[in-house]
Protein backbone atom coordinates (compact mmCIF):
# COMPACT_ATOMS: atom_id res chain seq x y z
CA UNK A 1 0.00 0.00 0.00
CA UNK A 2 2.60 2.48 0.68
CA UNK A 3 4.32 1.30 -2.62
CA UNK A 4 1.21 2.60 -4.41
CA UNK A 5 1.00 6.08 -2.42
CA UNK A 6 4.30 6.59 -3.31
CA UNK A 7 4.07 5.49 -7.13
CA UNK A 8 0.69 7.61 -7.44
CA UNK A 9 2.81 10.82 -6.03
CA UNK A 10 5.49 10.06 -8.06
CA UNK A 11 3.32 10.35 -11.23
CA UNK A 12 1.36 13.44 -9.99
CA UNK A 13 4.40 15.14 -9.98
CA UNK A 14 5.93 14.34 -13.63
CA UNK A 15 2.84 15.52 -14.82
CA UNK A 16 3.02 18.47 -13.13
CA UNK A 17 6.56 18.53 -14.03
CA UNK A 18 5.27 18.06 -17.80
CA UNK A 19 2.85 20.96 -17.36
CA UNK A 20 5.36 23.37 -16.13
CA UNK A 21 7.74 22.26 -19.11
CA UNK A 22 4.70 22.94 -21.41
CA UNK A 23 3.97 26.49 -19.84
CA UNK A 24 7.05 27.38 -20.68
CA UNK A 25 6.77 26.36 -24.13
CA UNK A 26 3.84 28.36 -24.36
CA UNK A 27 5.65 31.73 -22.77
CA UNK A 28 8.53 31.08 -25.41
CA UNK A 29 5.86 31.81 -27.83
CA UNK A 30 4.93 35.01 -29.04
CA UNK A 31 1.46 35.24 -28.51
CA UNK A 32 0.38 38.17 -27.24
CA UNK A 33 -2.69 37.67 -26.08
CA UNK A 34 -2.11 34.47 -23.90
CA UNK A 35 1.52 35.78 -21.79
CA UNK A 36 -0.60 36.79 -19.09
CA UNK A 37 -2.67 34.09 -18.94
CA UNK A 38 0.32 31.90 -19.00
CA UNK A 39 2.06 33.35 -16.72
CA UNK A 40 -1.15 33.11 -14.38
CA UNK A 41 -1.03 29.78 -15.18
CA UNK A 42 2.74 28.76 -15.19
CA UNK A 43 2.47 29.84 -11.45
CA UNK A 44 -0.73 28.14 -10.52
CA UNK A 45 0.86 24.84 -11.80
CA UNK A 46 4.23 26.15 -9.39
CA UNK A 47 2.27 26.56 -6.55
CA UNK A 48 0.30 22.92 -7.58
CA UNK A 49 3.60 21.33 -7.82
CA UNK A 50 4.65 23.25 -4.03
CA UNK A 51 1.15 21.84 -2.62
CA UNK A 52 2.37 18.31 -4.06
CA UNK A 53 5.93 18.38 -2.40
CA UNK A 54 4.09 19.42 0.88
CA UNK A 55 1.52 16.58 0.39
CA UNK A 56 4.28 14.16 -0.48
CA UNK A 57 6.05 15.26 2.44
CA UNK A 58 3.20 14.73 4.90
CA UNK A 59 2.60 11.07 3.06
CA UNK A 60 6.05 10.27 3.78
CA UNK A 61 5.79 11.17 7.27
CA UNK A 62 2.66 9.65 8.06
CA UNK A 63 4.08 6.12 6.67
CA UNK A 64 7.18 7.01 8.25
CA UNK A 65 5.32 6.97 11.55
CA UNK A 66 4.94 3.98 14.14
CA UNK A 67 1.87 3.40 15.45
CA UNK A 68 1.40 2.83 19.58
CA UNK A 69 -1.25 1.41 21.61
CA UNK A 70 -1.64 2.38 24.81
CA UNK A 71 -4.29 2.58 27.10
CA UNK A 72 -6.40 4.77 28.11
CA UNK A 73 -9.31 5.34 31.22
CA UNK A 74 -11.62 3.78 28.98
CA UNK A 75 -10.14 0.84 27.93
CA UNK A 76 -8.89 -0.01 31.40
CA UNK A 77 -11.92 -0.19 32.73
CA UNK A 78 -13.27 -2.56 30.15
CA UNK A 79 -9.66 -4.66 30.81
CA UNK A 80 -10.97 -4.70 34.91
CA UNK A 81 -14.09 -6.05 33.93
CA UNK A 82 -12.90 -8.61 31.40
CA UNK A 83 -10.82 -9.91 34.14
CA UNK A 84 -13.30 -9.99 37.01
CA UNK A 85 -15.27 -11.66 34.75
CA UNK A 86 -12.37 -14.51 33.96
CA UNK A 87 -11.92 -15.11 37.38
CA UNK A 88 -15.84 -15.59 38.55
CA UNK A 89 -15.83 -17.25 36.10
CA UNK A 90 -12.94 -19.95 36.72
CA UNK A 91 -14.06 -19.74 40.28
CA UNK A 92 -17.34 -20.81 39.63
CA UNK A 93 -16.12 -23.70 37.39
CA UNK A 94 -14.11 -24.55 40.39
CA UNK A 95 -16.59 -24.19 42.83
CA UNK A 96 -18.95 -26.38 40.58
CA UNK A 97 -16.27 -29.66 40.14
CA UNK A 98 -16.33 -29.11 44.05
CA UNK A 99 -19.74 -29.56 44.42
CA UNK A 100 -19.36 -32.46 41.70
CA UNK A 101 -17.55 -34.23 43.59
CA UNK A 102 -19.09 -33.89 46.93
CA UNK A 103 -22.11 -34.98 45.40
CA UNK A 104 -20.86 -37.96 43.93
CA UNK A 105 -19.31 -38.84 47.71
CA UNK A 106 -22.38 -38.64 49.40
CA UNK A 107 -24.39 -40.55 46.57
CA UNK A 108 -21.95 -43.35 46.95
CA UNK A 109 -22.44 -43.37 50.88
CA UNK A 110 -25.75 -43.04 50.53
CA UNK A 111 -25.73 -45.91 48.70
CA UNK A 112 -23.43 -48.19 50.95
CA UNK A 113 -26.19 -47.23 53.58
CA UNK A 114 -28.82 -48.43 51.26
CA UNK A 115 -27.49 -51.63 51.12
CA UNK A 116 -26.26 -51.95 55.14
CA UNK A 117 -29.77 -51.38 55.67
CA UNK A 118 -30.87 -54.21 53.49
CA UNK A 119 -28.60 -56.84 55.02
CA UNK A 120 -28.91 -55.32 58.43
CA UNK A 121 -31.85 -53.95 58.98
CA UNK A 122 -31.90 -53.86 62.88
CA UNK A 123 -28.39 -52.23 63.49
CA UNK A 124 -29.36 -49.60 60.55
CA UNK A 125 -32.81 -49.00 62.52
CA UNK A 126 -30.33 -48.41 66.00
CA UNK A 127 -27.48 -46.53 64.10
CA UNK A 128 -31.18 -44.01 62.87
CA UNK A 129 -32.36 -44.25 66.61
CA UNK A 130 -29.44 -42.85 67.81
CA UNK A 131 -28.61 -40.60 65.38
CA UNK A 132 -31.85 -38.60 65.83
CA UNK A 133 -31.99 -38.44 69.25
CA UNK A 134 -29.02 -36.71 69.49
CA UNK A 135 -27.20 -36.26 66.20
CA UNK A 136 -23.91 -34.15 67.93
CA UNK A 137 -23.35 -37.14 70.33
CA UNK A 138 -23.74 -39.55 67.63
CA UNK A 139 -21.33 -37.89 65.70
CA UNK A 140 -18.94 -37.26 69.12
CA UNK A 141 -19.61 -40.92 69.74
CA UNK A 142 -18.52 -42.17 66.01
CA UNK A 143 -15.71 -40.29 65.93
CA UNK A 144 -14.17 -41.73 69.76
CA UNK A 145 -14.87 -45.09 68.25
CA UNK A 146 -13.34 -44.78 64.80
CA UNK A 147 -10.36 -43.27 66.69
CA UNK A 148 -10.29 -46.79 69.18
CA UNK A 149 -10.64 -48.82 65.76
CA UNK A 150 -7.50 -47.20 64.77
CA UNK A 151 -5.40 -47.09 67.61
CA UNK A 152 -6.34 -50.97 67.81
CA UNK A 153 -5.39 -51.69 64.55
CA UNK A 154 -2.40 -50.27 65.11
CA UNK A 155 -1.62 -51.64 68.46
CA UNK A 156 -2.45 -55.07 66.14
CA UNK A 157 0.17 -54.21 63.42
CA UNK A 158 2.65 -53.44 66.36
CA UNK A 159 1.97 -56.60 68.17
CA UNK A 160 2.13 -58.51 64.83
CA UNK A 161 5.16 -56.85 63.51
CA UNK A 162 7.09 -57.62 67.15
CA UNK A 163 5.56 -61.04 67.37
CA UNK A 164 7.20 -61.59 63.29
CA UNK A 165 10.43 -60.21 64.35
CA UNK A 166 10.35 -62.48 67.69
CA UNK A 167 9.47 -65.36 65.43
CA UNK A 168 12.80 -64.44 62.93
CA UNK A 169 14.93 -64.00 66.03
CA UNK A 170 14.14 -67.58 67.90
CA UNK A 171 14.51 -69.49 64.06
CA UNK A 172 17.69 -67.56 64.01
CA UNK A 173 18.71 -68.14 67.47
CA UNK A 174 18.16 -71.81 66.71
CA UNK A 175 19.93 -71.85 63.51
CA UNK A 176 23.18 -70.39 65.34
CA UNK A 177 22.58 -73.18 68.20
CA UNK A 178 22.91 -76.17 65.18
CA UNK A 179 25.60 -74.32 63.20
CA UNK A 180 27.15 -74.71 66.88
CA UNK A 181 26.35 -77.86 67.53
CA UNK A 182 27.64 -78.90 64.06
CA UNK A 183 30.83 -77.23 64.26
CA UNK A 184 31.20 -79.10 68.10
CA UNK A 185 30.45 -82.28 66.50
CA UNK A 186 33.48 -81.66 63.38
CA UNK A 187 35.52 -80.33 66.13
CA UNK A 188 35.40 -83.90 68.01
CA UNK A 189 35.74 -85.52 65.39
CA UNK A 190 39.05 -83.48 64.28
CA UNK A 191 39.89 -84.78 67.51
CA UNK A 192 39.28 -88.44 67.41
CA UNK A 193 40.87 -89.08 64.30
CA UNK A 194 44.08 -87.16 65.61
CA UNK A 195 44.24 -89.55 68.65
CA UNK A 196 44.32 -92.56 66.37
CA UNK A 197 47.06 -91.66 64.90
Amino acid sequence: MESEIKEKLDNHEQLFDQLIKQVEVIEKRDYPDYKEATAALRELVINLKSHLDQVKALVEKLLAMKIQYTLDIKTKGVIIVLTAWGLFTCLSVGLNISQHAENDTLNTNSLKYRIIRQAYPVQADKADSIYYADPDSAEKHTIELEEKATQSDHAQSVAAQKERDAKAAREEAEALKKQAAQARKEALSGNKTKHKN
